[in-house]
């Protein structure tokens, strides 16, 4: 009897879904080093540059497994997310969203290294990754362990450098992929070969980022593998 499903999604419908992925608080907190950032960077402006000389025929690319646990009981959840939750229970006890669409809760099991990486560096390129909930609240489509998810949601959310001030590893860690995306999202940084002599109502970078962001979300897949309750 087999007790796993797979099953394959593009970046963009993994973090446009009423989905809420959990890290589940025992296991280990973000660690990945510039360099583990730099790879997923590099192999992102290799696939863009791909996907435009292939066009059509390109058929993305897959960064990875994710291995994950459907949450069909709201007492799995943990008490702070329960807080969060609540009051945005349908007559059926189903929870929903601002839309009436009910939610769905995963939780992270292996590649959540990747998956927060991926969350930082939509950030910046502006892209959707927060959901309303019924009640009205705004909630991350990923949340951290505990001892991170404050600070991971403070982190992007601050403006005009006003940071929070990381106090362990795992926070450090996050702070520094999230510079490392402002770094790089520039125009000397992201592909860059537009005829821009036609465009006047948005600046280069702009456009750029618009191009990227829609590539990052079609061309790019993970191969999810749910294990069975």
């Amino acid at each position: 009897m087999n007790i796993f499903d797979s099953s394959e999604k593009t970046i963009g419908e993994l973090f446009s879904s009423n989905t809420i992925y959990i890290i589940p608080n025992y296991q280990r907190p973000y660690s990945w080093e510039e360099r583990h950032v730099e790879d997923l960077w590099k192999d992102v402006l290799d696939t863009v540059a791909q996907a435009k000389s292939l066009r059509k025929d390109f058929p993305g690319y897959f960064i990875g497994t994710i291995y994950i646990r459907n949450v069909t009981d709201f007492e799995d959840l943990d008490e702070h997310l329960k807080m969060i939750l609540k009051g945005s229970e349908n007559v059926f006890g189903r929870l929903e969203n601002a839309k009436g669409q009910d939610l769905k809760f995963i939780e992270l099991l292996d590649g959540q290294q990747r998956l927060i990486t991926l969350f930082l560096l939509r950030e910046q390129l502006n892209l959707s990754n927060w959901l309303t909930l019924k009640n009205g609240h705004r909630i991350a489509c990923i949340l951290p362990a505990i001892q991170d998810r404050e600070f991971l949601l403070k982190l992007v959310n601050s403006e005009n450098n006003n940071h929070p001030i990381p106090l362990t590893y795992s926070q450090r860690k996050l702070q520094a992929t999230q510079e490392f995306w402002l770094r790089n999202m520039t125009i000397n940084n992201l592909p860059n070969d537009i005829d821009f002599s036609q465009i006047s109502h948005a600046s280069e970078l702009q456009i750029i980022i618009c191009l990227f962001r829609n590539m990052l979300s079609k061309f790019f897949k993970v191969k999810m593998i749910a294990v069975r309750n």
